[in-house]
């Protein structure tokens, strides 16, 4: 099956062939559909043409394209009044999982872990449960929890070649999630962090000796680089003190929120509101004196 996929995908990419023809066929229908009014589009047509994307985005490996069709494309069913079978969903579910994972782009997966057409293919029950669990954790920021669950489910994550063959960016982009997590969930005025804070709320080397200078300096270059890889793909924004090792990050990427994420943020709001309501009190006192 690999190897008919990877035919395909070399095909595509020649001129008059079957995959190349089909696709530029897609294009000038959602061009042409693009132009007309929402009223004047039967969500069917809508519906097809997203399904036609989603096989060219899988069979081109444009994992982020892929990934935010799926929704259109479940959507549209809907709206269409169609039935998609259970095994379809579940597949559709599972490969969307992966490309959420597999994106280089792709860090707001909460839309996905609150849409329950896809949430219930992959319940606990389903043999694909374990793609649902991977991307929890990645979009909790546990990096450690990350690593761990792919050593104790190594042998089923293993059979989809396109994880395997790019697990060092996967680990990197959950440091690059961890990353967010620390900044969303900090205030505006406590933004300023050092690379050792950096270090560990990423998991870079917990068990390293602080006397050891090598392990010091490699660890200070990969949160370096890991804070410019985020700057230059724009999840952040802020400036690196390469000599005072701290880097102050002034935006972050927005993101959806789950229930327990909106709890927690309240709290963190709650913690903001009673350190500003303090500071106030403060400068009050200090006027009236």
């Amino acid at each position: 099956m690999h190897t008919t996929q990877s035919s395909l995908q070399a095909l595509a990419a020649v001129p008059g062939s079957g995959p190349h023809t089909a696709r530029k066929i897609l294009e000038e229908a959602e061009q042409f559909l693009s132009s007309l009014q929402s009223h004047e589009v039967e969500d069917v047509l809508l519906y097809f043409l997203y399904k036609a994307r989603g096989k060219d985005y899988q069979l081109r490996k444009q994992f982020s394209e892929f990934y935010h069709n799926s929704f259109n494309m479940v959507l549209f069913a809907e709206k269409a009044q169609l039935s998609m079978s259970e095994a379809e969903l579940t597949h559709l579910a599972y490969q969307s999982a992966l490309s959420a994972l597999l994106a280089e782009n792709v860090f707001n997966v909460g839309r996905f872990l609150q849409f329950t057409p896809f949430t219930e293919r992959l319940a606990p029950s389903s043999p694909c449960a374990w793609a649902l669990e991977w991307l929890t954790l990645f979009d909790a920021g546990d990096v450690k929890g990350f690593a761990m669950f792919y050593n104790s489910h190594k042998d089923v994550i293993d059979r989809e070649e396109d994880i395997r063959a790019t697990l060092p960016q996967l680990l990197h982009k959950s440091r690059l999630m961890a990353l967010l997590h620390l900044v969303f969930y900090t205030p505006f005025h406590k933004r300023t962090f050092t690379y050792q804070q950096i270090a560990e709320r990423c998991n870079y080397n917990p068990n390293q000796n602080n006397n050891n200078n090598n392990n010091n300096n490699n660890e200070e270059d990969s949160v370096e680089l890991l804070l410019l890889d985020a700057l230059a793909q724009g999840i952040v924004r802020g400036s690196l003190d390469g000599v005072e090792e701290t880097v102050l990050l002034e935006w972050v990427q927005p993101r959806v929120l789950r229930p327990e994420e909106v709890h927690d943020l309240a709290s963190h709001i709650h913690v903001w509101r009673e350190e500003a309501n303090k500071l106030y009190n403060d400068l009050t006192v200090l006027r009236a004196e």
